[in-house]
């Protein structure tokens, strides 16, 4: 028996009923069963009756016009079919100890007691059985399937049969050789988790609706595995043009396929998309637009969570390179600005001192982030200064340390998070006027506005924060720069 792993549990197929085994993304083997199920193994396979072809292994019988059962090319090639031994004991399931200890041979052809020996006596005879629990063995070659269901988990046997032992399985996970009776090891999350990413032997854009409806039971899953598949193609050297943004592949991969599935309703299909992703989801939001955002988050899952990729690996261009521009003379100070109206001052502190750039205007996009990564990387070796030109108040301290936390995730060590527009940039005047009270509208900001006030003070002790537009003029905000340069 081969171990795998699809999105039930564990599943164990007879090594003579795998068509095809083929190394996929990160060194994970695809598996193929003779029905056309596909499963998956972290590791390559064992030793078995496969031949290789090509760059996997194949059970001939089991071709069928350079395809195997679920669809996926072969080279051609002339192969004799790989016959299977004899199984004596494959009609018996399992031994059990009846309550007289008595050992109960469980077989497809009706049970049948043996008064002279208990079922551990039997098992002894019959290396292929396995104990699930004192008094009680199964023949390892008929297990299907391990599924969890806490705080126990369910050995299914290929007749339906099921057998309940404890989640540690009292040493059962050793007996199979396992390193546990949930997942194989190594895993990850997304390959064998929420969204059971797999390759398809057609692009799924072009698949019927029938099909779409009957696999994908989730606009989520469905969103994923288009992603993952286009990543694939790249992968794989497909040299096709491909849209290099959000919008691009919405059009391109998403907006027909999801009102396929049934995802997207007829009269959504007009809606268009955004340039940035930061403006789509809000309040009272579109079926469309929740699809749009829903990939982002999806994205993100896979880029910044799983690390299955780059933005860049997937094609993807950042758009507005103005905003983020790399220093002449101090490339490894990073001058970041919160909001579009400090965009004017910033560049001019960017062509004066040489410094580095980044312009926000809300959330720091990741995109963006892991291109001016990869630009700070060419010409800075070693860690960067950030310089935050933000307002004194929850948040903008929360941005600039979320561009720092993202450059970070990319390689790049940053030494300081320097927050020069402070209370005391401000008169006692303006302080007066123009001091603001903290976020409090929900729980988790009362939580982040509380955090704020312990490390900083607030204004002359009150949990208040300020604008930083309310620094002018331009002298006055070169100065306080100046001061940390």
């Amino acid at each position: 028996m081969v171990v795998l792993q699809d999105a039930q549990g564990l599943v164990f197929w007879n090594e003579y009923d795998i068509a095809s085994f083929q190394p996929e993304f990160r060194n994970r083997w695809r598996a193929v069963h003779r029905n056309g199920s596909v499963a998956h193994r972290p590791t390559p396979p064992p030793a078995g009756p496969w031949l290789p072809l090509g760059r996997g292994l194949v059970l001939p019988q089991h071709l069928q016009h350079q395809k195997d059962s679920a669809g996926f090319p072969f080279p051609q090639a002339i192969l004799d079919p790989v016959p299977e031994p004899p199984d004596p004991n494959r009609h018996i399931y399992a031994l059990q100890s009846d309550h007289k200890k008595r050992c109960v041979w469980k077989t497809d052809r009706g049970d049948r007691i043996e008064k002279s020996t208990s079922a551990a006596q039997a098992a002894k005879t019959m290396p292929e059985m396995v104990m699930l629990k004192k008094g009680l063995y199964v023949n390892r070659h008929r297990i299907a399937r391990v599924q969890r269901r806490h705080p126990v988990a369910l050995i299914i046997l290929d007749n339906g049969q099921v057998y309940t032992v404890t989640d540690l399985g009292n040493g059962l996970p050793e007996r199979l050789g396992l390193p546990n009776l949930v997942h194989l090891e190594p895993r990850c999350e997304a390959l064998y988790g929420n969204y059971q990413l797999r390759e398809w032997p057609f692009p799924l854009v072009e698949a019927s609706a029938d099909f779409l409806r009957q696999t994908f039971a989730t606009a989520r899953q469905l969103i994923a595995h288009l992603i993952f598949q286009r990543l694939r193609y790249i992968q794989t050297g497909d040299t096709r043009e491909w849209s290099n943004s959000y919008r691009g592949f919405w059009y391109e991969w998403l907006k027909e396929t999801l009102q396929r599935a049934g995802f997207l309703e007829e009269q959504e299909m007009e809606w268009e998309p955004p340039e940035e992703p930061e403006e789509v989801l809000r309040r009272g939001a579109r079926p469309a637009e929740m699809l749009y955002d829903l990939t982002f988050r999806i994205f993100g899952h896979f880029v910044l969570d799983y690390e299955l990729f780059t933005f860049r690996e997937f094609g993807f261009q950042a758009s507005h390179p103005e905003c983020r521009l790399i220093g002449t003379t101090r490339p490894d100070v990073l001058l970041v600005c919160e909001k579009s109206e400090f965009a004017e001052w910033g560049m001019r502190l960017h062509q004066e001192f040489g410094v580095s750039l980044r312009l926000l205007s809300g959330q720091p996009s990741a995109l963006m982030t892991e291109f001016m990564a990869a630009e700070l990387k060419a010409r800075v070796h070693g860690p960067i200064r950030i310089l935050a030109y933000v307002d004194y108040d929850v948040g903008g301290w929360i941005l600039a340390r979320a561009l720092a936390k993202q450059l970070k995730r990319h390689g790049i060590q940053v030494s300081e998070v320097v927050f020069f527009i402070h209370q005391d940039a401000f008169t006692p005047e303006e302080k007066r006027l123009h001091a603001h009270p903290l976020p409090a509208g929900s729980a988790a900001d009362r939580t982040k506005s509380k955090a704020w006030f312990a490390e900083t003070h607030g204004v002359d002790g009150r949990p208040r924060g300020l604008h930083a537009d309310h620094i002018q003029p331009y002298e006055r905000l070169r100065s306080l720069f100046l001061k940390h340069l």
